[in-house]
């Protein structure tokens, strides 16, 4: 943990992380993102990392329910960028926002 915060002392963590899955298709994907608990100029797809990653560092499994076991498995331990749209210009105006808060 980082520092902790507040009357109640609540713990900020230093990581944290989002994981996706688009069963919308046309090709059901899956996406994960671990990262630092602070300002960053970093584009979104250079944090991208598998689902597999994230559980590995959570310790939480997220689509056992969703998906088949071959499934899980195939979309968990792979990204591909360029199956996910990141509209840079959105990125930079969001960056722009947060960090200058």
């Amino acid at each position: 943990m980082k520092e902790f915060i507040g009357k109640n002392q609540v713990a900020v963590p230093d990581k944290f992380y989002k994981v996706i899955l688009d069963m919308k298709g046309p090709e059901t994907k899956a996406i994960g993102f671990i990262l630092d608990n602070q300002k960053s100029v970093e584009r979104l797809q250079s944090l991208a990392v598998t689902v597999d990653e994230v559980e590995k560092a959570t310790g939480l499994d997220f689509y056992t329910y969703l998906l088949s076991s071959e499934d899980e498995e195939t979309l968990e331990s792979k990204v591909n960028i360029g199956e996910w749209k990141f509209d840079d210009n959105l990125y930079d105006k969001r960056i722009n926002v947060w960090n200058n808060r």
